[in-house]
């Protein structure tokens, strides 16, 4: 299975999910649901890690745009980043602060 990347990411935030085999709403690794792909949370506004989220291909043609679907995606993220060690840089607190 390979997960799809093809977005305009940064390579470092690529990086970060690479390995991850879990999908961020429903938890599936993608073998049933069509594999995994990065999502920007927040649409195309920041490739930061935090605006990134691994989500297999049914759920993110599901995807609703919502406030309370980006507040539980952002928690996974945060959740995610952390446990893996990420250090936030200075553009991530641009995002985290302005959305951009």
């Amino acid at each position: 299975m390979v997960m799809k990347l093809q977005n305009d990411f940064s390579n470092e935030t690529r990086h970060l999910w690479l390995g991850h085999w879990e999908c961020g709403l429903c938890g599936k690794n993608g073998t049933t649901t069509g594999g995994l792909e990065l999502h920007h949370i927040y649409s195309r506004v920041s490739d930061s890690p935090f605006n990134s989220v691994v989500l297999c291909k049914q759920c993110h043609a599901g995807i609703a745009h919502n406030d309370n679907e980006h507040r539980k995606l952002l928690a996974y993220t945060i959740k995610y980043l952390l446990r893996i060690g990420y250090r936030p840089v200075p553009d991530d607190y641009i995002f985290i602060v302005t959305g951009k």
